[in-house]
């Protein structure tokens, strides 16, 4: 698959997530308010109040936020790419790293497993169109040994 961590993936996007009206003060919060409120290991209820104040532009708190979650480590990253997909899901969908991804990432299979990654211990198949799996380095006739 690929070696690249959360951590790197988010120094990649951090100039585009910062970028102008790329994200609105409402969608900053909520993310804010759930790596507070779901995960107060990651942000204590004093850095989300400083993330949050209003008399800081938001591109400064954005900046600040990513640069603390970047110091905090992997899971602190993953986890704001998880707040991140349920409150500005488009947004995630257009980020640098991801099309940075092989297609097979993307689509979320682990080739010759044929297991979708949140699938857990079951046997999910898959029917993809031959253009993706040759992208994969498969051919179709051959995307699944698991018949």
């Amino acid at each position: 698959m690929t070696d690249q961590t959360y951590c790197d993936r988010l120094v990649q996007d951090t100039p585009f997530l910062t970028g102008h009206g790329r994200l609105s003060e409402q969608q900053v919060d909520r993310i804010i308010l759930q790596l507070n409120r779901y995960y107060p290991q990651i942000l204590t209820n004093k850095e989300a109040e400083k993330f949050r104040n209003p008399k800081a532009s938001l591109r400064v708190r954005l900046c600040d936020l990513l640069s603390h979650l970047q110091r905090s480590g992997e899971r602190d990253c993953q986890e704001f790419y998880r707040a991140l997909y349920i409150h500005a899901q488009p947004l995630h969908s257009r980020l640098p790293s991801r099309h940075a991804l092989p297609i097979c990432t993307r689509v979320g299979v682990s080739i010759g497993h044929c297991q979708a990654r949140m699938a857990g211990p079951k046997h999910v198949h898959f029917s993809f169109e031959a253009p993706v799996l040759r992208q994969c380095g498969l051919r179709p006739w051959e995307s699944c040994g698991c018949q």
